[in-house]
């Protein structure tokens, strides 16, 4: 795992440990929220292999919640590329409806529609200044 904070990427602990590694990453992470006004977060495919998928995805839940999203400057915004299950949107969309953050864009959600037919809900749609796109990177040529 790696985290982009502004224009600093975190540093990459040895990965034995996934929930370690989180753990770390987790403690930089809220160090450098305070300097940024654009917080990214991305898992390279490499973080998950079949031995630590698992482990990795429950180290990373909610690994933006209220309290890392209190830790970011007022007005700054937050995106999330990686999985939907990193950003506690419930912490999210309080945030945005405070104006806390100025804004939000996500590919990622915690529960994600199975077909083009059932609905999307979640507490961020139709909030001002969230961008919601529909998660089909694994649909594209270019996907493994």
């Amino acid at each position: 795992m790696s985290a982009l904070v502004g224009d600093r990427r975190l540093p990459k602990p040895p990965p034995e440990n996934p929930e370690a590694e989180a753990s770390l990453l987790g403690a930089m992470l809220i160090d450098s929220l305070v300097y940024t006004d654009v917080v990214r977060g991305r898992i390279a495919p490499a973080d998950l292999s079949r031995e630590n998928h698992r482990a990795v995805l429950r180290a990373i839940l909610n690994m933006m919640g209220a309290e890392q999203i209190a830790h970011m400057r007022d007005g700054s915004y937050l995106i999330n590329l990686s999985r939907g299950t990193v950003v506690d949107v419930e912490a999210l969309a309080s945030a945005v409806r405070s104006k806390k953050l100025a804004g939000a864009a996500l590919d990622v959600y915690p529960d994600e529609p199975e077909s083009n037919s059932d609905d999307f809900t979640s507490v961020v749609r139709g909030l001002p200044n969230v961008i919601l796109t529909p998660h089909i990177g694994g649909s594209t040529p270019q996907a493994p």
